[in-house]
């Protein structure tokens, strides 16, 4: 099936969720995994025999690299995510809350930039698993330091995608990158 189609609101969300600070490093240990049952929790390989049973939520949460886990929601979604990414060395932009940052995303999916990148998922050529890409002028968000009163309306965005056997879309993080100038 690949990752490579269009995306419904509650994919996206899924994807999201699914990946909120998790690791995905964690889930390709499994020598020979390919898939991932969510609802059984199964890891399976390409015959479609269960590997391993584990609860992935329940799992370990220590990397075993550097590399960060999933963080859509703790640090670029609402005005009421950890203080140290609002602003300062650690600040980050944001979406206003979590049905834009959804949307958002659900449009980088689904335009031809993120198509083409799901089809670099599927055919293992990805070279740069990140979209960036204009979106809707409809959607607002913010940059380091803003607040409430000085949203901004969405130009660009990124979205940060990986995939876990042969189906199932992993999305790292989302965040507006450009904002137009004018509200």
């Amino acid at each position: 099936m690949g990752v490579a189609r269009f995306y419904q609101f509650e994919d996206v969300k899924a994807a999201m969720d699914r990946s909120e600070g998790q690791y995905l490093h964690l889930f390709r240990q499994v020598w020979g995994a390919t898939d991932y049952d969510w609802e059984k929790r199964e890891f399976r390989n390409k015959a479609g025999e269960v590997v391993r049973t584990i609860d992935v939520y329940k799992g370990p949460k220590e990397p075993t690299s550097k590399a960060e886990p999933g963080h859509a929601y703790e640090k670029h979604i609402g005005l009421d995510r950890d203080p140290k990414y609002m602003s300062g060395p650690e600040g980050r932009s944001f979406y206003a809350d979590p049905f834009t940052a959804i949307k958002v995303t659900q449009a980088l999916l689904n335009g031809s930039k993120g198509q083409q990148a799901l089809a670099d998922l599927d055919a293992g050529t990805a070279t740069d698993r990140k979209i960036v890409d204009a979106v809707p002028p409809l959607y607002y968000g913010g940059g380091s330091g803003d607040n409430a009163f000085s949203l901004k309306k969405i130009e660009t965005a990124v979205c940060c995608i990986m995939k876990l056997g042969d189906s199932t879309l992993w999305i790292h993080t989302t965040y507006p990158k450009h904002f137009h100038a004018t509200v």
